[in-house]
């Protein structure tokens, strides 16, 4: 059992009940029982489960009184049980704890069923709060902290955050999964320079024109369409506009300070030109899946590019990614690509994803002896004799070849670092040189014309491999 106790006098982490028992615990060791001072947090767990329920009542009411102003009309039922009474420990005798520390600078209350917050009213000098992952829908009472820097409330169901409006210190703000429309109210807070609101149903966004300290901005999944109030926030660095509805781009032309980007899946493949990231060179991570894309010509200049996400687009010729020799991942799934030549100078690559397209020859990737995962899944190779070749790809761990034309496999003898191998959906019938991949832990053979006693000799071979047939 985990236990996450208070690391200091200012601030407080509760996941777990237990935390709560041994903090009590702790108290009493201070008044009298010295024995327990002696305990780690673990023994004082285990020492705690010793104890029968009434004994367990008396010593948790007692730590508490030590530490809480508890109310006249708060008690204990004297029938408590710790198993049953767990649940209602999380959502209940937490917050008793809580409400009597009034120096508290950091809070955090997470992954629990919490519901009502109206007890850290008092709490004013916390700067900074995460309540994420619990049941919350008011949070009314946050009004009063007004010393707050950092606020975390993601994954709540919350739809008015009007109270907001007073937190003006705030500099960074997570509010992702929730049921917010309306963020009006984030007008006054100017000091915020990080703000997450990923997944909610938010479509007006030009509030945010006066937020010009953002660095970090999340919109992914909502219903924005237009981003024009955007070109003023020049002072950006990450910028995520996922899963929203929108087609024109343009007004990312004067963010040049961008070194991340996401644009991808856009309702209906909305994006189609991307001319305007042309002065975005300080990018290095660039998500465009999932769009109209044909042209990428663009890419010429986004030189500082480690990361490129491509997938799903409409594109045929990358001649454009030539000059991209920063690249460590990249992402070419589900195009309609034929030549791969260009890649052959990408030698930093270390995950290459080319599924689903029309490649037949890849003799480019001799080169890449970086690559630790590649994957060439629905093409129409044949010849995978280059592989061969490939004995300084020590680093490659995973090869994803499913579905091609493949019969001869013996191309792979010198391949062996690799723990996943996907053949399935091909044409071969020899997998001696399979035995001399020792380090195999996960093999793809299914829907090959393979005699199942060539299965029952390899899975000897390589008894710490599982094979799927």
């Amino acid at each position: 059992m985990t236990h996450e106790l208070i690391p200091t006098q200012t601030g407080l982490t509760l996941r777990r009940t237990d935390t709560l028992i041994n903090i009590t615990n702790k108290l009493l060791a201070q008044t009298g029982i010295k024995g327990i001072s002696q305990m780690s947090d673990d023994e004082l767990w285990e020492w705690w489960l010793s104890l029968d329920d009434e004994w367990r009542f008396l010593f948790l009411r007692q730590g508490l009184e030590l530490a809480l102003w508890i109310d006249d009309d708060w008690y204990f039922d004297e029938n408590f049980d710790y198993q049953v009474g767990f649940d209602w420990f999380d959502k209940e005798l937490t917050f008793v704890y809580v409400k009597a520390i009034q120096n508290l600078t950091r809070l955090d209350l997470l992954e629990n069923q919490i519901q009502d917050i109206s007890v850290l009213a008092n709490l004013t000098n916390l700067t900074e709060l995460n309540l994420w992952e619990n049941q919350i829908q008011d949070i009314s009472v946050l009004a009063n902290l007004t010393n707050l820097t950092s606020l975390d409330l993601h994954h709540n169901e919350i739809q008015d955050i009007s109270v907001l409006a007073n937190l003006t210190n705030l500099t960074s703000l997570d509010l992702h999964h929730n049921q917010i429309q309306d963020i009006s109210v984030l007008a006054n807070l100017t000091n915020l320079t990080e703000l997450n609101l990923w997944d909610n149903q938010i479509q007006d966004i030009s509030v945010l024109a006066n937020l010009t300290n953002l660095t970090e901005l999340n919109l992914w999944d909502n219903q924005i369409q237009d981003i024009s109030v955007l070109a003023n926030l020049t002072n950006l660095t990450s910028l995520n506009l996922g899963d929203n509805k929108i087609q024109d781009i343009s007004s990312l032309a004067n963010l040049t300070n961008l070194t991340s980007l996401g644009l991808p899946y856009n309702q209906n493949n909305q994006i189609q030109d991307i001319s305007v990231l042309v002065n975005l060179t300080n990018l290095t991570s660039l998500k465009l899946w999932n769009n109209q894309i044909q042209d990428i010509s663009v890419l010429v200049n986004l030189t500082n590019l480690t990361s490129l996400y491509l997938q799903y687009t409409q594109i045929q010729d990358i001649s454009a990614l030539a000059n991209l020799t920063n690249l460590t991942s990249l992402d070419l799934y589900l195009n309609q690509i034929k030549d791969i030549s260009v890649l052959a100078n990408l030698t930093n690559l270390t995950k290459l994803y080319l599924l689903d397209n029309k490649i037949q020859d890849i003799s480019a990737l001799a080169n890449l002896t970086n690559l630790t995962g590649l994957v060439l899944w629905d093409n129409q190779i044949q010849d995978i004799s280059v592989l061969a070749n490939l004995t300084n790809l020590t680093n490659l761990t995973s090869l994803n070849l499913y579905r091609n034309k493949i019969q001869d496999i013996s191309a792979l003898a010198n391949l062996t670092n690799l723990t996943s191998l996907a053949l399935w959906n091909n044409q071969i019938q020899d997998i001696s040189v399979l035995a001399s991949l020792i380090k195999l832990e996960h093999l793809y053979l299914s829907e090959n014309p393979i005699n199942p006693q060539d299965i029952e000799w390899l899975q000897q071979k390589l008894p710490n491999c599982k094979i799927i047939f």
